[in-house]
Parts: C-alpha cells; sequence; structure tokens
C-alpha cells in the first residue's frame, strides 16, 4: 500500500473512531429534545455572563474597570469574545501553516490554549490545565519556564482549591515545583533566558496572597478582594506568557527538517 493510500486510511479510521465516541456520547440524550437542549446549554453557556467566579482571564480583570455585562447583552459579548480569541489565535496559527515545523506546532499549541482561556466566553478557572498541559511539551528546552507558569498556574486556581478542602496537596505541589525550578536553576542549559529575579519576585507575590487568603479575614465590604487580586496577579503573568510563547514561536527556525551534514 502506498503511502498515500495509508494515509487515507489513517484519516478514515480516525474519522470514524471520532463519529462513534461522539454519537455514543450523545445517544443517551437524543430520546429528548429537551435533554438535548440542557445539554446544549450546558455546553454553551450563553445565559450564565461573560465569566464566574474569579478566573484569571482579561475579562475578570477587566471587569474592576469597566462593568461589561452592564454594557452589553450576552449574545453580544459572547461574539465579542469569540471575535477577540480567533484574532488573538490567528498569528500564531498562520505561523503555522506558513511554516510548519514539530517545534512550531508545539509553541502553537501553548499560544492558542492560552490565548483561549484568557479571551474565551465562560471559561473556568481549572481550564488553566490545558495550557499548562501544553507548555510541557517545552520541557526539554524550557524546563525552568515551564515550571514557573506551572507554579502561576496552580497559584490561579488556589482559591477554588482552598474552597474544596484540597490546602494540603496545594502546598505539596507548590514544593515539589521550587525543588524541581532549583534543579533547572542549576543547569543553566534549561533557560532560555535568566530572570531568576523576576521569578524571586513573582513567586514571592504568590506566597504573600497565599498567606494573606489563609490569615486575613476578607473585608465586609469587599469580600472577594483577595480572590480578585489573585486573578489579577495570575492574569498579568499569563499576558506575559502568551507574549513570551509568541516571541520564541516567532524566532524559531523556518526550515522544516535539520539537514544533517557529510563530510
Amino acid at each position: 500500500m502506498s503511502g498515500h493510500a495509508c494515509r487515507i486510511k489513517l484519516f478514515v479510521s480516525l474519522a470514524l473512531v471520532v463519529a462513534v465516541t461522539f454519537a455514543a456520547c450523545w445517544a443517551p440524550y437524543l430520546r429528548s429534545l429537551d435533554d438535548a437542549a440542557q445539554v446544549l446549554k450546558r455546553l454553551f453557556p450563553l445565559n450564565r455572563g461573560l465569566f464566574e467566579d474569579k478566573v484569571a482571564n482579561i475579562w475578570c480583570a477587566l471587569s474592576l474597570v469597566v462593568k461589561l455585562k452592564n454594557l452589553y447583552s450576552p449574545s453580544a459579548l459572547a461574539s465579542l469574545s469569540g471575535l477577540l480569541t480567533l484574532a488573538a489565535c490567528t498569528p500564531s496559527a498562520l505561523d503555522l501553516l506558513l511554516r510548519p515545523t514539530a517545534e512550531r506546532f508545539r509553541h502553537c499549541l501553548i499560544n492558542c490554549s492560552l490565548i483561549f482561556f484568557l479571551c474565551a466566553y465562560q471559561v473556568h478557572e481549572k481550564t488553566i490545565l490545558f495550557p499548562t498541559l501544553a507548555f510541557y511539551l517545552l520541557l526539554h528546552n524550557h524546563s525552568a519556564s515551564v515550571l514557573w507558569f506551572s507554579t502561576i498556574a496552580m497559584f490561579s486556581m488556589f482559591p477554588l482549591l482552598l474552597k474544596d478542602g484540597l490546602l494540603i496537596p496545594y502546598i505539596a505541589l507548590g514544593i515539589l515545583n521550587a525543588v524541581l525550578f532549583y534543579k533547572a536553576y542549576l543547569e543553566k542549559s534549561a533557560w532560555s533566558f535568566q530572570p531568576t529575579a523576576m521569578f524571586a519576585v513573582s513567586v514571592a507575590g504568590c506566597i504573600l496572597l497565599n498567606i494573606c487568603q489563609l490569615a486575613l479575614p476578607p473585608p465586609s465590604r469587599y469580600p472577594d478582594l483577595l480572590a480578585v487580586l489573585n486573578a489579577v496577579y495570575s492574569c498579568g503573568h499569563f499576558v506575559l506568557f502568551a507574549a513570551y510563547v509568541h516571541y520564541l514561536q516567532f524566532n524559531l527556525p523556518a526550515e522544516r527538517y535539520t539537514k544533517v551534514k557529510t563530510k
């Protein structure tokens, strides 16, 4: 069988698996239109607002300055967030389309998933785990940056984890990240740049906010103040990480394959 025929066979096989899995997942809800409608409402919660709780994305951060929900309808905000997400993903995706390489694909995964978290409609706090997972694809060459990002991602979920009684696992994972980061610090090749001071200040801010949330009673006038500060602090980091990974992607070599030198 030729290579072209093998690729077609693989594509058809994958398409069939996806179609059958999709049908199996939806089958229990297709007996009633009301059940199917309820599932769609959960998948696309347009009536629940632009964001929920204190998620660390731009909409939550922007709400401190502009109350968009008081200015626009849910459908208009859904369109706005969708267009912004698409526009922000376009440069990275277009670069991958024009200069396709495996390394560029990894960077594009991070960029698109992180932009989705920052800009999409009704994103949950745990959605940050998707770009975190994608970030680990760069662990070999950028281990320090990966560990830094995972530390901030974990910190961004602190109010949610605290609410669910997961403080001890949070502390344990924080210590593990610190140990791994120190190991990466010893291996200078793990750094694409030397942001040790920035990392120290960044983590110090996380620890300070964590201590405040644990030790200080929330102000009666602003009961969510510390959770909002957590979200804004994390969002600022995520925006900077998105800019950084875009910079890395656009500075990757354009060659599809590395030529092996022969004597």
